[in-house]
């Protein structure tokens, strides 16, 4: 074979090697590319910080291509997890303990909102209680409508426990209703459909704003209720499948919303404006009230100490009675990077 022809021969397998090459690498992600991640979350400031990374690019800033799929209740971003129709889900600091004792194996990937947020709301039918007094606030509430987010939420089970410890029986004494959050749980309010709930912010501001109702036992100021106005609120979840498999993009997702907490909790002229625009129905004035009374509250780290003190609460309560432990429900492998903000 001539040289020439050697030359051209070797062109030719040269150029089919690299479209082979290109050809192969179309069908899959390169290793610059964006990772796609879905999570559930309700539109609340105590699943902020998910918001917060969003708006503020920093899950970009960690690989991640994210989509906040929202809902409307913690129960419903819960089933969207489960269900693989979104990698995590913004809920309670319960949920994984309940849902790891009935043998679905999910975990904590960062905190959130890591305080009591809870405040109980009474319509125009519900009786005058006496401030700060949790004993008189429960004996009020037997034999009414209550209202709660969904069946199974944080705050059903705050309710729950709380009636319990003061001598009312959940089951026969009072009508548990879900009502969602939002509009919905203030035109329950409003139509009678319940007399009472229990809500978060911005939903509180919402409600006592327009009339529906005015808050009648807060747990977030309250010196009398000990047990469940100390319990953390909310997390970012995981199934620990999902995490098994994808550990990088779990501990990017750390990375961006513990950043996110640090923005909330420290730099009020950063967090603001994004408040701000993620509620625009309320006036400034009003989401700066919010946030004032919040923002010390927004904490990356899940302590073994706050996991006791919660399972201390729980089982007291008769409301957690599985025997769960730290390390199942909190993915202790990123503990280094809830602190990396």
């Amino acid at each position: 074979m001539q040289r020439s022809t050697v030359r051209r021969a070797a062109a030719i397998i040269a150029a089919l090697l690299t479209l082979t090459g290109l050809t192969a690498c179309a069908g899959r992600p390169q290793s610059g590319d964006p990772k796609n991640v879905k999570i559930a979350a309700i539109n609340l400031l105590t699943f902020s910080p998910v918001y917060v990374a969003d708006k503020l690019g920093f899950f970009k800033d960690e690989g991640l291509d994210v989509t906040i799929v929202p809902t409307t209740s913690g129960d419903a971003s819960v089933q969207a997890m489960l269900g693989r129709s979104v990698d995590g889900a913004t809920t309670g600091f319960d949920t994984p303990i309940e849902l790891t004792a009935k043998g679905q194996a999910v975990q904590s990937l960062v905190g959130m909102e890591m305080a009591t947020i809870y405040a109980f709301v009474g319509g125009k039918n519900f009786p005058a209680v006496p401030a700060d007094d949790p004993a008189a606030f429960v004996r009020a509430v037997k034999g009414h409508k209550f209202g709660v987010a969904s069946s199974g939420s944080t705050g059903d089970l705050i309710a729950r426990g709380l009636f319990t410890e003061y001598g009312l029986d959940p089951e026969h004494d009072v009508s548990i209703i879900a009502v969602g959050t939002g509009a919905a749980a203030t035109a329950a309010l409003q139509s009678g459909a319940v007399d009472a709930l229990i809500s978060y912010e911005p939903d509180l501001t919402r409600i006592t704003g327009s009339g529906a109702g005015k808050v009648v036992f807060d747990l977030r100021t309250s010196k009398a209720e000990q047990n469940y106005s100390q319990l953390p609120t909310s997390t970012l979840q995981a199934t620990s499948a999902w995490i098994k498999s994808n550990p990088d993009i779990a501990r990017s997702l750390v990375r961006a919303v513990a950043r996110a907490d640090t923005v909330l909790r420290e730099k009020s002229d950063t967090a603001l404006p994004v408040l701000k625009g993620l509620y625009p129905e309320l006036s400034p004035q009003q989401i700066e009230s919010i946030y004032s009374a919040s923002r010390s509250h927004f904490r990356a780290e899940i302590s073994r100490p706050t996991f006791d003190s919660a399972m201390k609460i729980y089982r007291g309560a008769g409301v957690e009675t599985g025997q769960v432990s730290y390390e199942q429900v909190v993915a202790t492998q990123f503990s280094q990077d809830w602190s990396a903000a």
